[in-house]
């Protein structure tokens, strides 16, 4: 255990602040690393959940519960890849030559690190651009699951709901930008041999960048079209 008299004499509120801040902040940076006495299991656990901690991510602190050596090999594998390598973490074990897991590993894993927010408050249906965001530093294990924590994954999505200011802003409650509403007015670009002609038209579906929607034409003729730019579709001849 780390004494903070072994560190700074408390003389005030001040000194009795820094001292604290110094005992967690060498509390979390010791709890990232395995012991002396760490079993091969124990050591493999933690340096592959270290690998899978976010960039710029520091001060982790990992505890493991039934670590123990059960193999003279163990080859530990995340049990569910997709999910966030901090908080609670499963592990599963496999013994070399064996396909199938022999034991699991239950982590807790406490690290801090930077997470987006926005300034104000965002409705729904709104775009989001750079200006809107902004990083804030805390402990990431505590962040609700899927908080984003790249603003370049957000930039040029709209949000499904609101947030307010300074709410941790989640990956999972923003889409993609519509370029194509459905009941909006758009141009119809229609390309045949030596020949492009434009028309406007009825978006009756939505659609990304790509997509194939329907569109009904002047004339009442509902087509397939290809979603090219922002209100634009190309219908092949």
């Amino acid at each position: 255990m780390i004494r903070c008299s072994a560190l700074v004499p408390l003389r005030g509120p001040r000194l009795a602040a820094v001292c604290v801040y110094l005992c967690a902040t060498l509390s979390l940076s010791l709890g990232g690393e395995a012991r002396a006495d760490a079993g091969l299991t124990e050591t493999r656990v933690r340096e592959l959940l270290l690998k899978g901690l976010p960039a710029n991510s520091h001060h982790p602190k990992i505890e493991l519960h039934n670590a123990e050596d059960r193999c003279t090999d163990p080859r530990p594998y995340l049990q569910h890849p997709e999910q966030r390598g901090f908080g609670k973490v499963m592990v599963g074990v496999r013994c070399a030559g064996q396909s199938v897991p022999a034991y699991y590993v239950q982590a807790q894993v406490a690290v801090m690190g930077s997470y987006v927010v926005s300034p104000r408050r965002i409705a729904p249906g709104q775009a989001i651009d750079a200006d809107m965001l902004m990083m804030r530093s805390g402990p990431l294990d505590k962040l609700p699951a899927n908080a984003a924590l790249n603003p370049k994954d957000l930039i040029g999505l709209r949000a499904t709901r609101a947030f307010s200011p300074s709410s941790p802003l989640l990956s999972t409650a923003f889409r993609k930008a519509w370029l194509v509403e459905q009941n909006h007015q758009v141009t119809v670009q229609v390309q045949g041999l030596g020949f492009m002609l434009s028309r406007a038209g009825k978006a009756l579906d939505n659609g990304y960048l790509g997509d194939e929607v329907r569109v009904a034409s002047g004339r009442g003729k509902v087509l397939q079209a290809k979603v090219t730019g922002p209100d634009r579709l190309l219908v092949r001849d």
